[in-house]
């Protein structure tokens, strides 16, 4: 079977396996396809409208006061809710929790002591 990637990322995934990326002139510039394990499927209009505003319905508190795209007022909000300070760097991770793995959460540790 042939495998394309659609509307996922817009990096490769560097899976060999994983034949072809879709993708548009905007979202995966021609210049990059050396960089990329499967063949490029270019789209002649850009379709890859990227950002958790138009990705992800939103319904978690804490999801709001992380996102970047939320307002200020209710990522604010949201953010003094759980104890958070308005305005600081905040890293969060909303994968599923099976990908957080201890080897991982050994790493992102490293990272927050920096």
């Amino acid at each position: 079977p042939v495998q394309v990637n659609y509307k996922n990322w817009v990096a490769s995934s560097g899976i060999p396996n994983l034949h072809f990326s879709v993708g548009d002139r905007v979202a995966t510039p021609p210049e990059f396809q050396r960089d990329f394990t499967e063949g490029m499927v270019l789209v002649p209009n850009s379709y890859f409208i990227s950002g958790h505003r138009y990705q992800y319905n939103v319904d978690n508190p804490i999801q709001e006061a992380a996102m970047s795209t939320s307002p200020r007022a209710r990522r604010a909000k949201a953010r003094s809710e759980h104890g958070l300070p308005p305005d600081a760097f905040l890293l969060a991770n909303f994968n599923n929790l099976d990908k957080l793995e201890p080897r991982v959460w050994w790493l992102w540790q490293r990272v927050v002591e920096r």
